[in-house]
């Protein structure tokens, strides 16, 4: 009865080039500017984990860099993203 009423969607998962743009998109609502290597680190951690959590280290980071005084380097996705965990990371740490 339920599944009668249920509307069923099919999507498809993004691919590199969508992933960078909505990255790039999100960049220009928040005024942030990076360098490429930063850029495709971030659109690799989308790719591997999921674009929510790309987009949070994204501005998680700009607010590491702007506590510094500087743009968004790599040094500062690695360190936000080792602090905050992705889903699986997450997982795996609690199992151990």
């Amino acid at each position: 009865d339920f599944i009668d009423r249920a509307l069923i969607v099919k999507t498809e998962e993004y691919t590199g080039k969508e992933i960078e743009s909505i990255v790039k998109l999100r960049m220009e609502e928040e005024n942030i500017a990076i360098d490429k290597e930063s850029l495709k680190y971030l659109v690799d951690i989308a790719s591997n984990t999921s674009l929510r959590y790309s987009l949070n280290l994204l501005t998680f980071s700009n607010a590491r860099a702007s506590k510094r005084n500087r743009s968004i380097i790599l040094e500062d996705i690695k360190r936000v993203s080792d602090i905050f965990l992705d889903e699986n990371r997450a997982i795996s740490c609690l199992n151990k």
